[in-house]
């Protein structure tokens, strides 16, 4: 089985598990994926779902993500918020917003999305209303004749009511159609929404696999590993930092001179 996992660091043993899943034909219709951001719930979560909409053999890997995230069969459900003078909306209202975020932070926060979708000190959810378009939307047929992926990032951020009325749709899923479920913090999930799913928590990321992405230049890289934790997102804005700091010190001492 040709898996590329091109934008997933590390996380072997987990991908070889949903190999395992897709090589046996026993892919559960819900998976919710455990983790904080950085450890690469979402990455994993597109490419698994590319693969089980994709055909097999064709190596789209080549693409940019965002492109082939454009995926007819593909949904992706968000928390958002409302936009001026807006009564509903949507998270397809946010697909641009959405995709240029898969490419420049793909292993981002919550926080890092509100903040570039500028919800200010609104808080985003994921609204009954997109959950009943969703529903709308799997009761058609599959464009491709094919399967189906609903990718819900977020799911604490489901209001009481958006919650229940997925429930319904996972007590009676669609044929062909797979929810997979991203989400932090397990807690602060419908318990009922929880026992439908099968549970992938994600641990931090190998340090050999975080060590292969640091950029070569960075100073210290081992302290940066080890303050990151695991952490690809956190591993990252290091990096920045550490670069705006040595930016910073070059700028200091050219005025000095």
């Amino acid at each position: 089985l040709l898996m590329h996992w091109t934008r997933v660091i590390g996380q072997k043993n987990l991908k070889d598990k949903l190999e395992y899943l897709i090589e046996t034909g026993q892919v559960p219709h819900s998976q919710l994926f455990i983790g904080p951001s950085g450890y690469g719930s979402l990455p994993l979560v597109i490419e698994f779902s590319l693969f089980l909409l994709e055909d097999k053999h064709a190596s789209n890997s080549t693409k940019k993500l965002s492109k082939r995230c454009q995926h007819p069969d593909l949904h992706f459900i968000l928390p958002i918020v409302k936009r001026k003078n807006q009564k509903v909306v949507y998270s397809h209202d946010y697909v641009h917003d959405w995709l240029r975020f898969i490419d420049l932070k793909l292993y981002g926060n919550y926080s890092e999305w509100f903040e570039s979708i500028n919800v200010g000190n609104r808080q985003g959810l994921i609204s009954i209303s997109d959950i009943e378009y969703l529903r709308k939307k799997i009761s058609l047929k599959a464009f491709s004749g094919g399967a189906r992926v609903c990718i819900l990032w977020g799911v604490e951020k489901m209001t009481n009511q958006a919650s229940n009325a997925f429930l319904k749709i996972l007590e009676e899923p669609p044929e062909n159609t797979y929810f997979l479920l991203i989400a932090e913090n397990q807690e602060e999930i419908l318990p009922t929404i929880v026992s439908r799913c099968q549970i992938v928590n994600l641990g931090p990321i190998e340090s050999s696999a975080l060590r292969d992405v640091i950029d070569k230049k960075t100073n210290n890289p081992e302290k940066l590993l080890a303050k990151a934790q695991g952490n690809f997102n956190d591993l990252h804005n290091l990096m920045n930092s550490d670069k705006d700091k040595e930016y910073e010190g070059l700028l200091i001492e050219g005025l000095r001179k």
